[in-house]
């Protein structure tokens, strides 16, 4: 289909030059001989390019322009006019046109910068796209759970969530904390910015200075330019330190001047780099017995810590399991293009016993692999991984162990009795308990005893 443009100029040859040359590079042209038309040619539409002459005979370009932003404000205007002047060329900018040209028009001139504009919006386009995606990915719906420990942590989301207090998240891998700092940022007021995650683990640590603060050219080997690092890239957003615990030693002073001060120099410089960037950390370790330790600075540890939000692991908070599996079914159905509709009662029964050591992460990935598997609407227990299905088997067979010792007890004694032909005088003495022991034991016999007790015509004991 021809990209649309809307061509607004009042003389007739240049109207009509423009649509002829545009329509030979593949365009579809609307056109207009006054600001008036121009604006009802629109009607909904929604243009690649508006090509708009600043003087018209009813109204100025500036005017036209002012009510096309508001009727079509996805479409890049391109302001045309024989007498520029930087006052017009100022406002017209400042209203929301992307550029401009000089008459008389050279058409392959004019014809890239319709070309730019075009990528330019298909590029804007993508980035509100990926920014649709991002807020989707880590909306508070996401949070799942209706345990005590889950409400408690989406509380403190939402409260620290309007705020710029630096958050430390702590909770096993795979607990979602990634998800909940993503949410947080979201959910700001720096939700415009970048949100940008560092795992602290998993860059060496000669390298890690470097990527978080930046480095200048020379700084060391191999450092053929400036970089600005993450701190300058999530500036204006948030960065999140994953895995804060790991962060050597030697690196945590500088942190904790770019927290309190957000300010830092980067890897050999002389001059301090300025940011307004939100910190929020996360951990799967006791920072606090770090701290005792002396692997993690007491006063980084607090100025971090200034709300901290606990996320429970998976296996303490079972109740929130369905809701979870529901979630991640209709997830993974959109990304693998399949109609699963829940799990068996016996396979979501093996979910809830199962342990998962990997948390929430574990949890969806289970849940991937058994929707490619699965041949029903329906995820099965054959469709689960095989050690999760052994270890809640094992789980269903195996009880407490006062409950092995007394069944243990009963067996062998009913073995006794039988060897001694009910005789629980001679069983008890083989045994070396008392009769009333076997009577404790074995349940059943007192009931039968009593029961034979209850008998019409028998005699009781005298």
């Amino acid at each position: 289909m021809p990209k649309e443009v809307l061509i607004i100029e009042d003389e007739r040859a240049i109207r009509e030059e423009l649509a002829d040359f545009l329509h030979e590079e593949g365009f579809s042209c609307v056109l207009a001989a006054t600001g008036e038309e121009g604006i009802d040619r629109v009607d909904g539409r929604d243009f690649e390019a508006i090509l708009l002459d600043v003087r018209l005979p009813d109204m100025t370009g500036i005017e036209v322009l002012e009510r096309l932003r508001k009727l079509t404000p996805e479409s890049h205007v391109l302001i045309m006019t024989a007498h520029p002047s930087i006052d017009t060329v100022v406002s017209a900018l400042r209203l929301g046109a992307v550029d401009y040209i000089t008459k008389p028009l050279i058409l392959e001139e004019l014809l890239q910068k319709i070309r730019r504009l075009i990528e330019f919006r298909k590029q804007q386009m993508e980035i509100q796209w990926y920014r649709h995606q991002l807020q989707a990915e880590y909306d508070f719906s996401n949070i799942i759970g209706k345990s005590a420990g889950m409400k408690a942590a989406y509380r403190l989301v939402e409260r620290v969530a309007a705020t710029d207090s630096p958050v430390l998240i702590t909770g096993e891998s795979g607990t979602g904390k990634e998800l909940i700092a993503g949410a947080i940022h979201h959910h700001g007021p720096r939700k415009e910015g970048r949100f940008i995650p560092l795992n602290c683990a998993a860059i060496p640590a000669a390298l890690l200075e470097a990527q978080m603060f930046g480095h200048v050219k020379g700084a060391f080997t191999g450092a053929d330019g400036r970089s600005d690092g993450l701190l300058v890239a999530a500036n204006g957003g948030t960065l999140l330190l994953d895995e804060i615990g790991d962060l050597p030693l030697e690196l945590q002073p500088k942190l904790l001047r770019a927290v309190e001060q957000q300010s830092f120099l980067p890897v050999g410089a002389t001059e301090p780099v300025n940011v307004d960037t939100r910190i929020i950390a996360s951990t799967n370790v006791d920072l606090a017995r770090a701290v005792e330790q002396g692997s993690f600075r007491k006063d980084l540890f607090y100025r971090l810590a200034v709300v901290t939000i606990d996320v429970p692991p998976l296996r303490n908070r079972q109740e929130d399991i369905p809701a979870l599996v529901d979630h991640f079914i209709a997830k993974l159905n959109r990304k693998l293009k399949r109609k699963i509709r829940g799990v068996t009662n016996d396979a979501l029964r093996r979910l809830l016993r199962y342990q998962w050591k990997g948390n929430v992460r574990e949890l969806q990935n289970v849940l991937e692999r058994a929707m490619i598997l699965e041949d029903d609407d329906l995820i099965t227990s054959p469709s689960l991984p095989s050690n999760l299905v052994e270890q809640t088997h094992l789980a269903e067979t195996i009880g407490p162990l006062k409950d092995a010792v007394r069944g243990f007890e009963q067996e062998y004694i009913n073995r006794i009795l039988q060897a001694t032909s009910g005789d629980k005088q001679l069983a008890a003495e083989l045994l070396g308990v008392s009769v009333s022991s076997i009577y404790r034991r074995l349940p059943s016999i007192e009931d039968e005893t009593s029961q034979s007790r209850d008998q019409p015509g028998e005699p009781g004991p005298t």
